[in-house]
């Protein structure tokens, strides 16, 4: 998942780099074609539709044409917490200073998914981005 501007810089570059040597390597059925440059291509090509998905993710969380931000369970909470920040058009900076916080801090919380955080924190979060909390059910035996 992209999570930052700079990232989001790099990936596309990164893409873009993908492309052009997708472009250079030998199409199928070509003469140079054999079992290691098929398995290259085809580990290339998923490597750039991944790259494409998440950069096309961050841009639609980034420009405001997104679905809503679903928590199906307390997994989903770290990148909810990341998704909700980008869509609010915060940067780990902007979101440092509401918290009193420093920028370093929001970026050590978003690369370990918030496993530095406590419970305190990650609910301060939620609360300055703006998540609403909806009912957690519990099933019995």
């Amino acid at each position: 998942m992209i999570t930052n501007e700079r990232q989001f810089r790099i990936s596309k570059k990164k893409l873009a780099d993908l492309e052009s040597e997708l472009e250079r390597a030998p199409a199928p059925g070509d003469a140079r074609d054999d079992e290691f440059a098929r398995m290259a291509r085809s580990a290339l090509v998923g490597t750039v539709a991944r790259m494409r998905d998440e950069i096309g993710a961050y841009e639609a969380l980034a420009s405001g044409t997104f679905g809503p931000i679903e928590i199906r369970s307390l997994e989903d909470l770290p990148e909810a917490l990341i998704r909700a920040r980008i869509a609010r058009a915060l940067s780990q900076a902007d979101l440092a200073s509401l918290l009193g916080l420093k920028e370093q801090q929001i970026q050590r919380y978003e690369a370990s998914r918030y496993a530095s955080a406590n419970l305190r924190r990650v609910l301060e979060i939620a609360r300055v981005l703006g998540l609403s909390s909806a009912p957690i059910a519990v099933e019995g035996r």
